[in-house]
């Protein structure tokens, strides 16, 4: 059939049909302000779900920030008084809200109560976060409260984590014994009040174990990259003592655990709110993640210095036990101290990136990302006694990081031309070095045979309380 439109043309029936049901639709991005509130946004045309829209939106997903027309709802503070809020504003942006935690809507991020406080159901509160040795007797105590009447019923439900058989799935207090094992349970808490309203569920965490840097690193699953932690996103605390300060204006750092012998006991530290010293032994909560298959700690929340001027001592391994490529030989080293013999640098490429073998045949890489100071000039066929430095894993490779020129000496092998206490050479003998000797001495740890050369100072082929004694009297004239 065929019609005739306003400028006298013949257009096929079914193409006017077209263009009017056409004309129903919504544009999301016609530049028209339809619905007057000031911004000219998805809610003009009531297609916040519109996929030109962003299929909806939340501030959780947008973040707090200022007016935003690419967003199909807003997070700001202006988005109250133009009705455009994010579902989620009042609970991610907003300053008011309710700050009543026996209240449904209860926000623990707002200090100003708007007097929205929701009492039509009760609350459930399944007690605080634990953590807990092996084979502990665990506790766990709820409580609740309801604005319609008191508290009749508990039901406890294990949410994740290795199975437990709790005492009772239906008392205020209920026990069980933790696993055996390292690992993370929740468990949700629902209460029932007088008049028979159930209460949405809140969880309790218990955290089994205190886990070591080796706990978070060691796998044997390569998975589908290199090796990657199962504790991706956890939060842990981990003590280790600093083996290296990356220099600059963004201090991340090497820890080690203070047993130097252990495989697979470093870890990187991606975090500039610290700010230690090469030596400190600390203890660092943060969350746990993987950066291309390199293991880090991030998001430090909490960190603290246990004690300061420990020694650790690289590890001797060949280039063949860290390799190039990702396996499971080079993995144990990530980020760890280590010092390999007998290297010859053998090629570089455009980044800077050295390959290297040492005196039994195998090849790893060196890299100065990581170097205090200015990198030795080097050419191809250079050799060294030693080469030291931190393990780290970058475009799928294993490297040796060199933390200063020191570490092109083999570790220990500075001349020692007299027993005059100065452990830590650095040219001056002073309470660094006496703290130092103490702590070698206190942890039972073995001395360098530098250390030992310039600390026995008075020649008895050991280092003791009587050296301490003439240490001191060298620090005070």
């Amino acid at each position: 059939m065929i019609e005739v439109d306003s400028s006298g043309i013949l257009v096929p029936k079914a193409i006017t049909d077209t263009l009017i049901i056409l004309s129903l639709i919504p544009i999301c991005d016609d530049g028209i302000d339809n619905d007057g509130d000031g911004f000219i946004d998805c809610d003009d045309f009531g297609c916040g779900d519109d996929a030109v829209c962003g299929g909806g939106g939340s501030c959780a997903e947008y973040g707090c920030v200022d007016y935003n027309p690419d967003n199909a709802c807003q997070c700001n503070d202006l988005c109250a008084d133009f009705g455009n809020c994010c579902d989620d504003y009042e609970q991610e942006c907003s300053d008011e809200g309710c700050t009543d935690p026996n209240a449904t809507n209860y926000n623990p991020n707002v200090t100003i109560d708007n007097g929205t406080c929701d009492y039509s159901a009760p609350v459930a509160n399944a007690g605080l976060d634990q953590t807990v040795d092996f084979q502990e007797l665990v506790t766990l105590s709820g409580s609740g409260y309801s604005g319609q009447g008191d508290i009749i019923g508990y039901i406890w439900t294990q949410v994740s984590g290795p199975d437990v058989a709790l005492s009772s799935y239906e008392n205020q207090t209920v026990t069980f014994t933790a696993p055996d094992e390292l690992c993370t349970l929740a468990f949700g808490l629902q209460v029932i009040d007088g008049v028979a309203n159930f209460s949405a569920s809140d969880e309790v965490v218990i955290s089994v174990g205190t886990p070591n840097i080796f706990d978070i690193q060691y796998t044997e699953d390569q998975g589908s990259y290199c090796y990657e932690t199962d504790a991706a996103g956890t939060s842990v605390s981990l003590s280790g003592i600093v083996t290296h300060v990356k220099p600059g204006s963004y201090p991340n750092f090497f820890i080690q655990d203070a047993d130097s012998e252990s495989l697979w006991s470093g870890i990187y530290v991606y975090d500039t709110s610290v700010a230690p010293m090469v030596g400190d032994e600390l203890i660092v909560t943060g969350t746990v993640n993987e950066y291309y298959s390199l293991t880090q700690l991030l998001d430090v929340s909490s960190h603290e210095v246990v004690s300061q001027n420990n020694i650790v001592a690289p590890l001797s391994i060949n280039a063949s036990d860290l390799g190039i490529e990702c396996s499971f030989s080079g993995e144990q080293y990530e980020s760890m101290l280590v010092e390999i013999e007998n290297v010859s640098f053998d090629s570089v490429d455009e980044f800077g990136n050295w390959t290297v073998s040492d005196g039994n045949g195998g090849m790893t890489m060196v890299d100065d990302y990581f170097f205090d100071g200015s990198f030795p000039s080097i050419s191809v066929g250079d050799t060294f006694d030693c080469v030291s430095g931190v393990v780290s894993y970058s475009y799928s490779e294993f490297k040796i990081y060199p933390r200063n020129i020191d570490d092109f000496s083999c570790y220990g092998a500075a001349a020692c031309d007299s027993a005059n206490g100065d452990a830590n050479a650095d040219g001056f003998t002073d309470i660094l070095d006496l703290v130092g000797i103490i702590s070698t001495i206190v942890n039972q740890a073995d001395f360098t045979d530098y250390e030992l050369c310039v600390s026995d100072v008075n020649g008895d082929g050991e280092v003791n309380v009587l050296d301490i004694v003439v240490i001191i009297n060298l620090i005070i004239s």
